[in-house]
């Protein structure tokens, strides 16, 4: 089990023990945007820390070697140094402590690499000592990863702890964990978590994240990719727009079916109907119940989002509960959860809502 905050907090430890040459950061290497640098962001706002992310690059950082400036007194080069590394920075006094974050590190050159890993071992930036509540953190992409990554040199590698994310850490826990951000504070579009569910409870292809490096294809589905996406959703832009900024977004594969999953919910009950007749509105049977709940169940949730700004009648409601109530107990969860979510009149504009938990208090968290 690849347990971020565990690993972050161990590594965050040794670092900051004050005994020199103990400290091991961590190096995250994985595919591209499957959402690193919010796990380390996550943890540090856990903990009150600060976090400073510093992207990295073929071009060498100013942060990491200093700028070099003639001294026309002593005729030789003086080094001006970030004060970043060191955590000097406006706010920081708020904070318990500072994550210096280095991201893509991957994509640097030797010489940076060796400085880096000068700064990481002695604690030291050209004469100034890195503070104890200082700790360091990296994060690159592989390199089949067609992202521009260099080999990290060896002996940078013998001072970091490697952390490898593999497609099965991505699929069994960053994926879930990603949807239980998505459903809360990522708020996140229904309609993409609903296709995201359905495709991997059906078996299909994998459609929250795919990295093939030999894809003619430009864009291809990410973490970062769907979550882009969702901003153009609740805007409401017209088919042809969205149609490119989607398979821009995601690529064409994952868009196509993305889509199609959209049309489905268009043969299916409306959310006019749920809200009219509940007792009697059409529930997805056959082959395509799975696919027709999901897409069922996003679109009362997309319809309750768009709603936000504007009181929720008990009605409405009411008149959703009831839906879901003739739905197997799994879907009628997730269905209620999705509402709830959507809009933050649910939970207060019926008493439905609070005998609904009673009911299914052993599914509902």
């Amino acid at each position: 089990m690849l347990d971020f905050n565990k690993l972050l907090n161990a590594s965050r430890i040794t670092q900051t023990s004050e005994r020199k040459g103990e400290g091991a950061p961590l190096l995250f290497l994985s595919d591209r945007g499957v959402g690193k640098t919010a796990k380390v962001q996550a943890y540090c706002d856990s903990i009150n820390h600060l976090l400073i992310t510093i992207i990295l690059g073929r071009i060498p950082s100013v942060d990491v070697g200093g700028l070099k400036i003639p001294n026309f007194e002593t005729k030789e080069l003086d080094t001006f140094v970030s004060r970043k590394i060191l955590g000097d920075v406006p706010s920081a006094d708020q904070y318990d402590g500072i994550c210096v974050f280095f991201d893509e590190v991957s994509a640097t050159t030797e010489d940076q690499q060796s400085s880096i890993q000068s700064i990481i071992e002695d604690r030291n930036l050209e004469g100034n000592a890195v503070p104890d509540h200082v700790w360091f953190c990296f994060a690159g992409n592989t390199v089949d990863s067609n992202c521009g990554s260099n080999e990290i040199i060896r002996s940078l590698l013998d001072r970091v702890v490697v952390v490898e994310i593999s497609d099965e850490d991505i699929a069994e826990e960053i994926f879930p964990a990603w949807l239980e951000w998505a459903d809360g504070d990522g708020d996140i579009h229904p309609y993409i978590t609903a296709f995201l569910r359905w495709s991997r409870s059906g078996g299909e292809r994998n459609f929250f994240h795919d990295s093939n490096p030999q894809s003619s294809e430009l864009a291809q589905p990410s973490a970062r990719a769907w979550t882009k996406l969702s901003a153009f959703l609740s805007q409401e832009l017209e088919s042809d727009a969205l149609n490119r900024i989607g398979k821009g977004l995601v690529g064409q594969g994952a868009y196509s079916e993305f889509r199609g999953f959209l049309k489905l919910g268009g043969e299916l009950p409306t959310v006019e109907e749920v809200y009219a007749t509940p007792d009697t509105a059409r529930v997805p049977t056959g082959s395509c119940s799975i696919s027709g709940l999901f897409a069922v169940i996003s679109n009362v949730a997309g319809d309750l989002r768009s709603r936000r700004g504007t009181s929720l009648s008990t009605e409405t409601v009411e008149a959703v509960i009831t839906y879901v109530r003739r739905l197997d107990d799994a879907f009628a969860v997730f269905g209620f959860k999705q509402a709830a979510a959507a809009h933050p009149d649910f939970a207060k504009a019926s008493k439905e809502y609070s005998q609904f938990l009673v009911d299914h208090k052993d599914l509902v968290v």
